[in-house]
């Protein structure tokens, strides 16, 4: 029994004396190896940023839902059947920003902006439904 009291004092000194030392700040940079004791850290904000920058697109609308499919069949005496098939599925709407237009009047001072049509992305069907889908397909 004096073993059980040990191990456990010891684990929470160390668990203890880990969160003492632990830095507080946010660590916001990435570090990779890129080659033999050399290293690129470059901060993870501006990566995001620089990505963004160049998907150039707007989230306009997402809808998720079910895409729902049934099949009947007629066959010999009683071999009929009839089968469904509920899929959760979403898609998003985007702008493409690269194709914004914008026009300046400057006796009137108004700014004239021409959106592109949206644009649809892809269907992603989740084949395991989340208990929220399960949850709107019982009601």
């Amino acid at each position: 029994m004096h073993k059980w009291k040990l191990l456990v004092a010891t684990h929470l000194a160390a668990g203890f004396t880990d969160y003492a030392l632990a830095p507080r700040e946010q660590l916001e940079t990435e570090v990779k190896s890129t080659g033999f004791f050399t290293t690129d850290t470059k901060r993870i904000l501006a990566a995001a940023v620089v990505s963004l920058r160049v998907e150039n697109k707007l989230l306009i609308y997402s809808y998720k839902g079910f895409a729902a499919v049934s099949v009947e069949r007629d066959g010999f005496l009683f071999w009929n059947g009839r089968q469904d098939l509920i899929v959760p599925a979403g898609v998003s709407y985007f702008v493409d920003l690269s194709k914004l237009t914008a026009t300046f009047d400057e006796k009137a001072q108004v700014v004239t902006v021409q959106l592109p049509p949206l644009v649809m992305g892809d269907v992603a069907f989740e084949p395991c439904p989340s208990s929220e889908h399960l949850a709107q397909l019982a009601a």
